[in-house]
């Protein structure tokens, strides 16, 4: 249970109880992942030159996805015979 002292302000809007509640390094427009983070990170793709984390079959989501509609081959020869083609707006965010 959490107490209030009648002296303390406290957030009145849900903007402002949304700013309470998360973190300041959350509040960025661009948050900065570090690869390594054991959360939001992960391994590279196994698609050569696509940087994202591969978490599904060690493929990023857009890849899996496109290995899953090719039919699901076999995921070494699928990576190696894959371009990476990102979506122009996730370029510019890597290009910062």
């Amino acid at each position: 249970m959490t107490v209030v002292s009648a002296s303390s302000p406290s957030p009145v809007g849900a903007l402002e109880k949304l700013f309470a509640a998360v973190r300041p390094e959350f509040r960025a427009d661009l948050i900065d992942i570090d690869a390594a983070d054991p959360v939001f990170g992960g391994p590279p793709c196994r698609v050569a030159g696509c940087p994202r984390p591969g978490r599904a079959h060690g493929l990023c989501k857009g890849h899996r996805d496109r290995w899953a509609a090719a039919g699901r081959p076999d995921v070494a020869q699928f990576a190696a015979a894959t371009k990476p083609m990102m979506h122009p707006a996730f370029r510019v965010i890597l290009a910062g």
